[in-house]
């Protein structure tokens, strides 16, 4: 994970985008995708984490908070990350890749628990929450995030 100064992840916040993968879902046609083309050894957005139609409202939002908490991986040329690591409100991890560095349009995938990422995402998730974000939907994030993943509090 990469760890570039806030600064620099600010102006992206409002222009980041979400674009869903149908091969990320088990039933792409629900999220209003076209069929799989590929079958991949792929983690599934609506079978293992059951994420729903109704949840993309809340990605961009989601997407954001992880900006504003330095979840990144490396930074492309064109100043995007090319990976996001997103905990939702319910406590998933989702990894959010570059898709398109013009667009800023991500598409995502939820990390299952045991995945190694898990760890370094949730502490520094918890870093920034506990640094002054504690809102209660941040707290109850974090909170959720390490039940879901088995990780200290």
């Amino acid at each position: 994970m990469a760890n570039p100064p806030a600064a620099s992840l600010e102006p992206l916040v409002h222009r980041v985008r979400f674009g869903g993968s149908p091969e990320h879902k088990l039933n792409p046609a629900a999220f209003g995708l076209s069929p799989r083309t590929v079958i991949w050894d792929n983690s599934l957005c609506d079978c293992d984490a059951g994420f729903t139609p109704e949840m993309v409202q809340y990605v961009v939002s989601w997407m954001q908070r992880a900006l504003l908490a330095g979840l990144v991986g490396e930074l492309w040329e064109q100043g995007a990350p090319r990976y996001i690591w997103v905990v939702a409100d319910d406590g998933w991890i989702y990894t959010a890749r570059l898709t398109n560095a013009v667009q800023l349009e991500y598409h995502g995938y939820p990390e299952l628990p045991g995945a190694p990422i898990a760890a370094p995402v949730y502490h520094r998730f918890k870093t920034w929450v506990e640094s002054g974000h504690n809102k209660a939907r941040h707290a109850a994030a974090m909170s959720r995030c390490a039940a879901r993943y088995r990780l200290p509090r």
